[in-house]
């Protein structure tokens, strides 16, 4: 970082009070942070750590990028009971049938609204929260429903009756352990990296 190899810094799934100490800590070495990239969709939006951690990058002035804006396809038209049962990220997050059919009704019903698909009508609602969707597509299909959902606007009552429909699963819910065991071994293996290039003798370059 001190040889001005980079320019920028981004982070992925940190918390509020992650994403303030790595900002300090990028601060001090005098690289701006600029991005934390968060699970963001209407699956997860009232998560209170979710607010939290969105606000600290507000108040510090990271962009917020959203991954999972379609909930890998429980968001979307093309969702089936057997797509449902295989769908790893329901499972993890153990969400309610009851609760993502409720979801799905309301974003189904602003989609007909607009004459959108219910995956363009979530990627707008992003939009309408400044947060940057990050969406994956596999088809021209998928990348052209994608760009549609560029070219309108979500009303008040759009995004009132997505939002009282809208869940708070996130991925902050997970265990803490785990997220912290995770952190102490990044810690020891930078703190080896640099003691290895401590002890390493310089060799000279052979043309």
């Amino acid at each position: 970082m001190r040889e001005g190899t980079l320019q920028a810094l981004g982070v992925s799934n940190f918390n509020a009070e992650q994403v303030r100490a790595a900002w300090q800590m990028a601060r001090e070495e005098g690289i701006p942070l600029i991005a934390n990239q968060l699970m963001f969709s209407l699956l997860v939006y009232r998560s209170a750590q979710l607010k939290e951690t969105v606000q600290a990058c507000r108040e510090l002035g990271l962009a917020v990028v959203g991954y999972g804006g379609l909930g890998q396809g429980l968001l979307t038209g093309g969702l089936t009971p057997e797509g449902l049962a295989r769908n790893r990220l329901a499972r993890r997050i153990r969400l309610p049938a009851e609760a993502l059919a409720r979801l799905r009704e309301a974003i189904a019903k602003v989609a007909e609204r607009h004459g959108r698909s219910m995956a363009q009508v979530c990627l707008q609602w992003i939009r309408s929260k400044n947060v940057i969707p990050l969406v994956g597509t596999r088809t021209v299909e998928q990348l052209e429903d994608t760009l549609g959902a560029f070219d309108f606007s979500l009303a008040r009552e759009d995004i009132a009756t997505l939002e009282e429909a809208a869940l708070g699963s996130s991925t902050f819910d997970r265990a803490v352990w785990r997220r912290a065991l995770f952190l102490a071994f990044l810690s020891l293996l930078v703190a080896g990296v640099n003691a290895a290039r401590a002890v390493s003798p310089q060799r000279p370059i052979v043309p």
